[in-house]
């Protein structure tokens, strides 16, 4: 009963933890600053995951729907791989295809001083100002959402419930920044 509850919520054991473990952080002030963002020189959104066959692609989706300027890309990955099914039959339900989806590496894209990179786990964060990006804004997606969670367990392999969840909480923080964004854009 446990572990089905700790599945569906927050995809595995190890889901819980790191996500517990972040909030904590979190509490105590660790990633205030990835919330203080220079809206005026954003033009472009980047999504960055693991495989980017998940939850950027899904995060890209979205704010693309919103008529955001996005891509995604991952950084443990291989260019060209489709979407993950689970990823796309989720996604259709929320109205958002991931069928024609191919994976990128963010070592064969151009990240630069006016792209705002969206992670979903703070490692991703520090992987990137060391080995492709010092000066680029940063914010972690999860901040965004409802909870200010500032990490987002890999949904890949696990189960439906927790693929609907994990998508349905990217989709929240994509339109909450966007809104965001907008906001300070018009002030």
């Amino acid at each position: 009963m446990i572990n089905l509850w700790v599945a569906e919520r927050y995809g595995s054991r190890k889901g819980a933890l790191l996500t517990y473990w972040y909030r904590i952080l979190s509490l105590f002030g660790w990633y205030r600053a990835f919330r203080k963002i220079d809206w005026g020189r954003v033009d472009r959104i980047v999504f960055v995951c693991k495989g980017n066959v998940c939850r950027s692609p899904y995060a890209e989706a979205v704010a693309k729907s919103l008529h955001i300027d996005a891509l995604s890309c991952g950084i443990d990955t291989v260019n060209g791989k489709p979407a993950n099914t689970r990823a796309i039959s989720t996604a259709l339900r929320n109205n958002i295809d991931l069928s024609s989806h191919m994976a990128q590496v963010i070592n064969d894209l151009d990240i630069g001083r006016n792209d705002l990179v969206i992670a979903m786990e703070p490692w991703h964060i520090r992987y990137l100002r060391k080995n492709k990006c010092a000066d680029c804004q940063y914010t972690l997606l999860g901040l965004w959402g409802k909870a200010g969670l500032p990490y987002i367990h890999d949904p890949y392999g696990l189960s439906q419930e927790y693929f609907n969840r994990c998508f349905d909480f990217i989709d929240r923080s994509v339109r909450n920044l966007v809104v965001g964004m907008r906001d300070k854009a018009t002030s």
